[in-house]
């Protein structure tokens, strides 16, 4: 993990814990303040039926002509007092019937200081309707709106878990992206790895192939010096050419550039064109059979020509330098096959191993890794098989057949 990556996911938690101290403190407040709410709301029923119960027992001392005046003044006391409890004007629930029963209360104590009992037994049956007024309606708002005088805790436990689920998905989706960023630097490491040993392999089969060619250009130049120089120079610069295209590829490969270039053409034309490279490659003792080679191949002339000068260069070697080496064309398989003992069946996949010989000292193990590296570089496919009448058979499936 980066340094970036790690200074963002310490910011973000801070902020995450910043902003959840400040919704906690005002969950806490609200939860106080509905607890207080709360205890208000049931202290004033409790008081209203006090009251209730101070005016029964007034109205009925003054109905029995008892000593209301002593249950009169415990009414004054409970009336007076419940104008004045806070939950009236914090919610203004019955607002204005608990100040006009203040009110009442107010003229019912003239009433009393005057010795009215008729004006008295009004008052009281009006206060008796507003006191049930009230309380009706303390009782109508306690049950339409019962989350009013709840405990907020429960809004704290749920933004606690909203809070947490925050946090386990901010972890899952930096993790996420810390992966996400691990694996894309792993395929661009492993992409750069493949790409070296492309190149690597590349560059090995270039040198394998200018040693191939280079007994082959001495003996040309060789011939030309003790024979007829025109004709065996000419044979000598197809080898340089050959060599100098194998360079120009390597260069393009070493820019970023493919270097493979396909294009059409006739595959017998091809190899009649190569057959004095070829020859000079199998020797005197191996004759070349390619009278089945008939076809148009979409294929990178250069790269094909690299193929084939492999192909022939193992085939010359399993045979000893005698033989016979048939090539074959059809539907999009190229095959070679030679004369030879064949290969030992566990063998046959370790011999597209770099290094893999079994030619000993004399063996580079790079020939037919270099043909796999070509061919499948365009999306084609190569195997090998022993052939039932003897030798072996190597089988290249190009990626666009003949036409």
């Amino acid at each position: 993990m980066t340094l970036r990556t790690i200074l963002a996911f310490v910011a973000t938690g801070l902020v995450v814990l910043g902003l959840s101290a400040a919704l906690f403190k005002v969950a806490m407040e609200i939860e106080e303040e509905a607890d207080l709410t709360s205890r208000w709301h049931a202290e004033a029923i409790w008081q209203i039926s006090q009251t209730e119960r101070a005016l029964h027992r007034f109205a009925l001392a003054l109905r029995d002509s008892d000593d209301f005046v002593t249950e009169g003044a415990i009414y004054m006391g409970q009336g007076r007092m419940l104008p004045e409890m806070p939950i009236f004007g914090q919610l203004r629930l019955g607002h204005e019937e608990i100040l006009n029963f203040g009110r009442q209360v107010e003229w019912t104590g003239n009433a009393m200081r005057a010795g009215n009992p008729e004006a008295l037994k009004i008052l009281l049956a009006e206060q008796s309707e507003l006191l049930s007024a009230i309380a009706m309606e303390f009782a109508i708002r306690d049950d339409a709106y019962p989350d009013l005088f709840i405990s907020q805790r429960s809004i704290f436990h749920r933004w606690f878990v909203g809070l947490l689920t925050l946090l386990a998905l901010s972890s899952i989706a930096v993790m996420a992206l810390y992966y996400k960023n691990a694996e894309l630097r792993l395929s661009r490491a492993e992409e750069a790895r493949l790409h070296m040993e492309r190149l690597g392999l590349f560059a090995a089969g270039i040198v394998h192939e200018f040693n191939t060619r280079l007994p082959g250009l001495r003996w040309a130049f060789d011939r030309a010096i003790m024979g007829d120089p025109k004709k065996e120079a000419a044979s000598a610069y197809a080898l340089i050419d050959h060599m100098a295209e194998l360079t120009g590829r390597l260069l393009l490969l070493a820019r970023g550039t493919s270097h493979i270039r396909s294009e059409e053409f006739l595959l017998e034309s091809f190899i009649e064109r190569e057959s004095v490279s070829f020859a000079e490659i199998l020797g005197p003792g191996i004759r070349l059979e390619s009278s089945s080679c008939r076809g148009t191949v979409v294929f990178d002339p250069v790269q094909l020509r690299s193929i084939l000068s492999e192909a022939f260069a193992n085939a010359r070697d399993a045979m000893g330098g005698e033989g016979t080496v048939h090539l074959a064309y059809g539907r999009g398989r190229l095959t070679v096959r030679d004369t030879g003992p064949g290969i030992a069946k566990e063998n046959l996949e370790l011999c597209f191993e770099p290094s893999f010989t079994t030619k000993g000292t004399a063996g580079t193990g790079l020939g037919l890794a270099v043909i796999r590296n070509i061919v499948s570089s365009s999306g084609g496919k190569v195997t090998l098989e022993n052939h039932k009448g003897g030798g072996t058979k190597l089988i290249i499936d190009f990626s666009a057949g003949e036409t």
